[in-house]
């Protein structure tokens, strides 16, 4: 396994894993029970990281990079079952969890 990404916050590395996961990427999340060994304060360093098999590294930065790009890259997604707006990242329908196209 490979490191490919090191999160900015502590969000953005779950986000990200599930868009490599999607994508057929096997990744794994690793370093989340650090959070709160830092009692709230968030420390970069104590950010989760995610991990491939070497063999998927290329295809992950890939990924990574259209996630990380513009907008125009991944524009909002409209919902085929209640019609809700949702942001390019998402991987779930925010309403009514439905999967996004």
């Amino acid at each position: 396994m490979t490191r490919v990404f090191q999160g900015n916050d502590p969000v953005e590395p779950y986000l990200l894993r599930d868009w490599l996961a999607r994508n057929g990427v096997a990744v794994q999340l690793r370093g989340a029970s650090l959070l709160g060994v830092v009692g709230g304060i968030p420390i970069p360093k104590s950010f989760p990281t995610l991990w491939v098999p070497e063999y998927q590294k290329l295809d992950a930065e890939r990924l990574i990079a259209q996630f990380s790009g513009p907008a125009l890259v991944h524009p909002e997604w409209e919902c085929k079952q209640c019609g809700e707006i949702n942001a390019p990242s998402f991987g779930s329908c925010w309403n009514c969890q439905a999967e996004a196209p």
